[in-house]
């Protein structure tokens, strides 16, 4: 395992640590707030009778319900940001649980960063499609009785519809107060019965609707949690504006992308006899292209600002297809290409390298490269032109190898 890798690992490991170690204090902070409305509203509830008795009768209680009522609503709106907060670092630990217990499966720290950012990824979709289904339930009885199936999905949604459930309390004695507030004027004397069905309906229909409210919110702050780009696991993918890593530094200036790369690159051209060949090898647009070898030049491979393309090349044949130095019998470089002069400041050379034998090959699967093949330059030219290689590095080493000569 090499040293950056081990170095990631361990950063990883004390992010993990540090998750779990949030995820307690955010349990802790929930219990704090749910004790300190429960020791208030207990209070409230034992001692009304005699705070009423001391402090102006009924009027006093029907403030002071709903002044307990509206706490209420503020606590349940704690509990729901942190169990947003619950489910973020939930997510991120799952993540980083997953790489680190596949640690054996990626080669570099670019290919964990990468499975990182490809699980954060795929859980998103995940909620995506979820969030898609739901969307597409257009009866308002499923959507009600789903709404009701989702109050016990966890623990922690357990225990915020039971703190709302609690906060319901101070809205029925508020409800109750203001009945026999109302009872005493002589207006409304003779309607006792009407008023207790009409306050009773009253408390029902503000109940409903502030369930409606707190489910709603509930699930914002969740899907916004789970569909948030985490400064958790925040690796160079998601900065605002400019996105710095190894290779590339990616600048927005008034809505003009750049990207600057930090370090060279070499595209070999492998030939053994009167044979070039050629890997096969999954990009990200999803298509399995057939390219020549290449990759970025390591830092050891540059000298006083000098850079050793050959060096690089003979590295990256041994990468991508286990060819050593000793198969080697020549290397030359034959000039330099630019993927793209508008967008990308770079410094990339094509160096042909003749092989002597292709008897120990082994492809780097970490690259996603699935197979090889040797074709003559005559195959060459037919592949580029029935659309078996679109590659532009390929395509332009392809045109260099012709115009300087093989």
């Amino acid at each position: 395992m090499s040293q950056d890798k081990s170095m990631f690992l361990d950063y990883l490991r004390q992010i993990y640590d540090q998750a779990n170690e949030h995820l307690r204090e955010q349990e802790h902070k929930r219990d704090q707030v749910i004790t300190f409305y429960s020791v208030l509203l207990s209070f409230f509830i034992t001692a009304n009778k005699a705070i009423a008795g001391n402090f102006g009768g009924p009027l006093i209680i029907l403030f002071l319900s709903l002044g307990l009522f509206l706490i209420g609503i503020v606590v349940c709106l704690t509990i729901a940001s942190l169990r947003g907060w619950h489910s973020q670092y939930l997510d991120a630990i799952y993540v980083l649980n997953y790489v680190i217990a596949h640690e054996e499966s990626y080669e570099t720290v670019l290919d964990l960063k990468n499975a990182l950012q490809s699980k954060i990824v795929e859980n998103q979709n995940k909620i995506s499609k979820v969030q898609l289904k739901k969307d597409e339930e257009k009866s308002c009885i499923k959507k009600f009785l789903k709404k009701l199936s989702t109050i016990f999905n966890s623990t922690e949604d357990n225990m915020f519809h039971g703190v709302f459930i609690f906060s319901l309390l101070p809205l029925l004695m508020f409800v109750h107060s203001l009945f026999f507030v109302l009872i005493n004027f002589r207006l409304f004397a003779g309607h006792k019965v009407g008023l207790e069905v009409l306050f009773g309906l009253l408390f029902v229909v503000i109940a409903f609707l502030y369930f409606k409210w707190m489910h709603r919110e509930l699930h914002n702050k969740i899907k916004n949690a789970q569909t948030y780009k985490t400064w958790i696991l925040d690796f160079d993918y998601y900065s605002n504006g400019r996105s710095n890593n190894n290779y590339y530094e990616v600048k927005s200036n008034q809505g003009i992308l750049s990207l600057k790369q930090n370090t060279a690159g070499v595209v070999t051209v492998p030939q053994i006899g009167d044979k070039f060949v050629l890997i096969q090898i999954g990009r990200v647009d999803t298509q399995n292209n057939w390219e020549f070898p290449r990759g970025f030049v390591e830092k050891d491979e540059i000298s006083d600002d000098v850079v050793d393309y050959q060096k690089a090349a003979a590295r990256e044949l041994k990468e991508e297809l286990n060819i050593f130095p000793d198969e080697i019998i020549g290397l030359r470089d034959i000039g330099e290409v630019e993927p793209d002069s508008g967008l990308i400041d770079s410094s990339i050379h094509v160096v042909h390298v003749s092989i002597e034998q292709l008897e120990n090959v082994k492809l780097q699967k970490s690259e996603n490269i699935s197979s090889y093949c040797t074709v003559t330059l005559k195959e060459l030219e037919e592949m580029c032109g029935d659309g078996k290689i679109i590659d532009g590095f390929t395509l332009s080493a392809i045109t260099l190898l012709k115009t300087v000569g093989k």
